[in-house]
């Protein structure tokens, strides 16, 4: 059976329509066994005076190739139970400045007028509930800096302090029993710690505010 003529985009019908195109990180990841995970991606298509999602997409990465692979097909086969016909709006927005660039020639192309828009409240809803149903209505794991207090400043002096301490290796001469008093400033009260990792398990301290956690 020979295949169907391709179709030029360029070549449908027009209507006086806004689409609105995002590319939105996922707080999913996407992995198998002989990968390491990455974050999904979103390719999300709406009709902006309708609120119509046209398309959507999960993607592991999106080069300006997919995207317009992505848009052609909208454009071209749209999906039946949306009932349109093929078709191309006369606008069609972007979130990404310097995507809409590396596009540009492209939308020229096939005669629709692009331009950037910043990121739409109702976009930011689409992908809210889509994190939810990926997660299965769990909730999310709360940031690195969602806790009160934490700055990048602190975090960052963490990760090197932690990064420092492996480096030391003091498990080598400490056991999980041997207990160390400390004052940390500036409230100066005594407490004790101990070092994890003799036992090839886990490493890093555990604080105490007494010497034998758990006894009398």
């Amino acid at each position: 059976m020979p295949r169907a003529a391709k179709i030029d985009p360029s070549e449908l019908p027009q209507r006086e329509d806004t689409w609105v195109f995002a590319l939105r990180t996922l707080r999913s990841w996407i992995a198998n066994e002989s990968e390491e995970p990455v974050r999904a991606l979103v390719m999300l298509l709406m009709n902006r005076r309708e609120g119509m999602i046209l398309a959507s997409e999960i993607v592991k990465k999106a080069s300006s190739r997919d995207i317009q692979k992505f848009l052609i097909k909208a454009m071209t086969r749209p999906e039946k139970k949306l009932g349109l016909q093929p078709g191309r709006p006369a606008k069609i927005t972007l979130e990404d400045q310097e995507l809409l660039r590396t596009l540009t020639s492209f939308f020229q192309e096939i005669q629709i007028r692009a331009v950037y828009y910043p990121k739409s409240e109702r976009v930011d809803e689409l992908v809210k509930d889509l994190e939810g149903f990926l997660n299965e209505g769990q909730p999310e794991i709360p940031g690195l800096f969602s806790g009160k207090g934490v700055t990048r400043t602190a975090a960052a002096a963490l990760f090197q302090a932690a990064a420092e301490f492996y480096r030391q290796a003091p498990w080598v001469h400490l056991g999980n029993d041997d207990y160390l008093a400390v004052r940390i400033s500036p409230r100066n009260e005594q407490q004790f710690t101990s070092v994890l990792g003799q036992a090839g398990v886990e490493y890093g301290l555990s604080l105490y505010q007494r010497a034998w956690p758990g006894r009398g």
